[in-house]
């Protein structure tokens, strides 16, 4: 498959911002912007190129479980083993329920009070073994390569004095926001080269895996990246994860947004593990094929 792109990449016209000129094959990239690619590029190799094992577990309670502390919290406003955490993040989102501006889907919900109401409590729930650095981090990895990139929130794991950034989080405007769309879009290429940058600092074996988070309209789109099929990284889609903002939704909606926040839960924690045993001498990567292109800079006008 990969042969197959390259042999078609020569043909196109490619503008300096776009992941492929960086080694990355996003798999909705290449299908929403470059047909001639995907015409040559059949479903199985696809179906192939997007498998990956997360090692995920089976979600510990039963749903009726669940479904009576979603009820308790809607009732009442009154963390650490799961069962607690679970009853956290219900009760964090309980205030969302009662909140009008979120109800009435107000355009005055703002990226930095979504990133506070809803990002927070997700990223409490997810990750709670990381050092997570918030608002407009700068990453250590774009560093590296001689860049100043910020990015809404770093997941970090410490290990005998060095950082490793394992996950990134955009969140594109407030989720009522009217024109998110290109907002949306430089969020997504730019997670995609942060996403490159961490594993061509930590990287010590092609399997090493960095997620990336992104918030935007009521969704978390949840992408997997590593150097599977090296030299070049792949960017894979993992979940479209609805928000529950709305107080009447019904308790199924939550429930599943809990099981599936609960799979990555255990994914970072095993990454979060796996670290704790890795000599920190090994890391690095040293054979790097692909240069990670810089986005242009975007012209100021008088409205900036």
């Amino acid at each position: 498959m990969i042969s197959t792109i390259a042999k078609n990449v020569s043909s196109l016209n490619l503008v300096g911002d776009d992941p492929i000129l960086s080694g990355i094959i996003d798999s909705d990239h290449v299908r929403l912007h470059h047909p001639i690619i995907d015409r040559n590029v059949n479903e199985d190799d696809w179906k192939e190129f997007s498998k990956i094992d997360l090692n995920d577990k089976v979600f510990p309670y039963d749903e009726q479980r669940v479904k009576r502390w979603i009820d308790k919290a809607k009732k009442d406003h009154t963390d650490s083993d799961l069962k607690r955490s679970i009853k956290s993040l219900i009760r964090d989102f309980s205030y969302i329920w009662v909140n009008s501006y979120y109800q009435k889907r107000s355009i005055l919900i703002n990226e930095s009070t979504f990133t506070h109401d809803i990002l927070a409590p997700i990223l409490k729930f997810i990750a709670p073994s990381y050092f997570k650095r918030w608002t407009q981090a700068q990453s250590l990895s774009a560093r590296d390569r001689g860049v100043l990139k910020y990015v809404d929130v770093i997941g970090n794991i410490e290990l005998k004095g060095n950082l490793f950034e394992n996950f990134f989080v955009e969140v594109s405007h407030g989720p009522f926001h009217p024109n998110p769309d290109q907002h949306i879009v430089d969020d997504n290429v730019k997670l995609a080269k942060l996403g490159k940058d961490s594993l061509d600092r930590n990287s010590g074996t092609y399997g090493d895996l960095v997620l990336l988070f992104h918030l935007h309209a009521e969704y978390i789109r949840v992408y997997a990246m590593d150097y599977q099929f090296h030299p070049v990284v792949r960017k894979i889609p993992l979940d479209l994860i609805q928000i529950p903002f709305f107080s009447n939704d019904p308790s199924f909606k939550l429930i599943n947004f809990v099981k599936v926040l609960f799979k990555y839960r255990c994914i970072l924690e095993g990454m979060w593990k796996k670290y704790q045993s890795i000599n920190v001498g090994n890391l690095k990567r040293t054979d790097v094929e692909f240069r990670t292109f810089n986005s242009p800079k975007k012209k100021q006008t008088k409205n900036d």
